[in-house]
């Protein structure tokens, strides 16, 4: 089997489903980071097993840059800005 190659339209198809997935990864990230910290406020976890409240506030600040970055990537994206 031979492979063509991708055509400009192949190539915008492929950009616009990878944007989608970063971005609904990025959601479920977001999920994720406030199920953290509400467990971690409801039950006290970070007294309860030792988890410094340096060491929680890092954890959430890094789900947040990551965020960001995909999310920033996203919207400069000017294939999927349909421009």
């Amino acid at each position: 089997m031979k492979l063509r190659k991708p055509t400009p339209r192949d190539i915008t198809k492929f950009r616009a489903e990878y944007w989608k997935l970063m971005n609904e990864l990025c959601d479920d990230m977001l999920e994720y980071r406030d199920g953290v910290i509400n467990t971690m406020n409801e039950t006290g976890v970070s007294q309860d097993f030792d988890f410094p409240e340096m060491a929680r506030a890092a954890f959430i600040r890094q789900l947040d840059t990551c965020h960001g970055q995909f999310d920033a990537k996203f919207k400069s994206d000017k294939i999927i800005n349909g421009e």
